[in-house]
C-alpha cells in the first residue's frame, strides 16, 4: 500500500462558525462541541470546512464528509491491501442498491441515504478514488490523480446538488486541491510528497473562487492550496491556521 497515512483529527472547531441546529440524521451546530455520531468520522480538515456550511448543505455536506474520512480509515489502517479492497467493494455495492434496500446500523450509510440522494455516482468515484491509493508504493501519479479526481467528483457532486453546477470546475479543482494536499503533507515518502506537489502546480494557480454557498469547498481547496504553497506543510496546525481557516470561512479566499 502506498505510504499515505491519514490525520482523523478531533478538535472542534464550532465556535468559528455562526450559531445553529441541525438534526434529522445530520449536524447539530451550536457553538459547543457537537455530539453526533457523523463528526466523530470527520477529519480535522473536515470539521473546519463543516463549520462553515449553510445549515441546509451541512445535511448534505457531513455524511459526504463522513464517508470520505471512512474510507481514508479503511485505507490507512488495514495492512493487508485484499482486505481493505473488500471493505471498499462493500462500499460501492451498498451505494449501487436503491436507499430502502441498504442495510441500517451504520450513521454514515444511513444519512448518506436519507440527504445525498443522486450523489451515489460522485460517492462511487471516492470510493475507486481510495482504491487506487492501495496500488503497490511507490504511489504512481495515475494512482494518486485518481485519488484527486474521487475528491473532485465528490465536491462537484456538492456543487451541483447545491444548485450551483455553474461552479463545478472550481468544486473539482478544489477537490484536488484537497487530494494532493494530503498526499503532499501525509506521505513519509519525499519522492511521492514531490510528485503530489508538482501534479497539484496547475489546480494551485490561480486561488479558487467560489460563491459564498460553497465556503465549505473553499475551506478545503483553500487551505489545501496554502499547504502546497508551503511545499507540502500539514493543512492545519501551525500558528496561523486558525486565522486561515477563519478567513476562508468567512471570505472564500
Amino acid at each position: 500500500m502506498a505510504n499515505v497515512m491519514v490525520n482523523a483529527g478531533l478538535i472542534f472547531w464550532s465556535d468559528i462558525a455562526p450559531g445553529g441546529a441541525l438534526d434529522s440524521g445530520g449536524v447539530k451546530r451550536s457553538g459547543a462541541p457537537m455530539d453526533n455520531p457523523l463528526l466523530a468520522e470527520l477529519s480535522e480538515a473536515g470539521r473546519v470546512a463543516l463549520a462553515s456550511a449553510k445549515a441546509r448543505d451541512a445535511l448534505v455536506l457531513a455524511p459526504l464528509l463522513a464517508m470520505d474520512a471512512r474510507l481514508s480509515r479503511i485505507v490507512a489502517q488495514v495492512r493487508e491491501p485484499l482486505l481493505a479492497q473488500m471493505r471498499l467493494a462493500w462500499w460501492r455495492d451498498e451505494l449501487g442498491k436503491p436507499a430502502a434496500d441498504r442495510p441500517k446500523g451504520d450513521a454514515v450509510l444511513g444519512a448518506f441515504g436519507i440527504h445525498c440522494t443522486g450523489l451515489e455516482p460522485a460517492a462511487i468515484a471516492l470510493v475507486n478514488g481510495w482504491e487506487a491509493l492501495l496500488d503497490d508504493p511507490p504511489l504512481s501519479a495515475a494512482a494518486a490523480t485518481s485519488f484527486a479526481d474521487g475528491r473532485g467528483a465528490l465536491l462537484v457532486g456538492f456543487s451541483n446538488i447545491s444548485g450551483l453546477s455553474a461552479d463545478a470546475d472550481e468544486a473539482a479543482r478544489a477537490g484536488r486541491l484537497w487530494a494532493m494536499g494530503e498526499l503532499a503533507s501525509l506521505s513519509s515518502e519525499p519522492d511521492e510528497r514531490a510528485q503530489a506537489l508538482a501534479l497539484a502546480d496547475t489546480d494551485a494557480h490561480p486561488a479558487l473562487h467560489l460563491p459564498s454557498r460553497l465556503r465549505p469547498v473553499a475551506v478545503l481547496g483553500g487551505l489545501s492550496r496554502r499547504a502546497i504553497l508551503r511545499g507540502g506543510a500539514p493543512l492545519l496546525g501551525d500558528r496561523m491556521s486558525p486565522l486561515a481557516a477563519l478567513r476562508l470561512g468567512l471570505l472564500g479566499r
